[in-house]
């Protein structure tokens, strides 16, 4: 028996201000549409953007519906548009909001972290992730700290 372990690296800011200006101003917009989730059965609403390599933002708000489990999660709301609007722009940054007071940020579900892992798998660059809690921000440089075992095509080839 050999025993091995994983260890991530984040960054934990305790404020909006001490992010960078950009990532800064993108939370303010994001607290504002977050307000715009349909999340009428969970009454949980995120709200994600996403930069890409072209300096375009895109945006997204979860949406829910009553034939659960038919509704989607911010984050791969706005990964999804960002792919069908710029397919060839790579995602350079990721933002998640939730409308709660949480202590602690809320990360991505399992399956967001799949498709944020792939898109980082496959533009072979990594996802720098912020995650806001309203009392704090936790900053991931990439989606393997959230998903280290990601499950690939290319992991079924070996």
């Amino acid at each position: 028996m050999k025993q091995h372990s994983h260890n991530i690296s984040y960054t934990v800011y305790q404020s909006l201000e001490e992010l960078p200006q950009e990532i800064r101003e993108q939370f303010l917009i994001l607290e504002k549409k977050v307000k715009d989730a349909y999340a009428p059965y969970s009454e949980f609403k995120v709200a994600a953007a996403v930069k890409l390599d072209n300096k375009q933002w895109v945006y997204g708000t979860n949406q829910e519906n009553a034939a659960y489990p038919s509704g989607l999660c911010a984050e791969r709301v706005a990964l999804f548009y960002a792919k069908s609007e710029y397919p060839d722009a790579d995602v350079d940054t990721l933002l998640i909001i939730t409308d709660k007071p949480f202590e602690m940020p809320c990360s991505p579900c399992g399956a967001c972290r799949q498709v944020i892992s792939e898109y980082e798998f496959n533009q072979t660059k990594e996802i720098n992730l912020y995650l806001y809690s309203h009392h704090q921000v936790w900053f991931f440089p990439s989606a393997t700290s959230l998903l280290p075992f990601v499950f690939s095509s290319e992991s079924l080839k070996k």
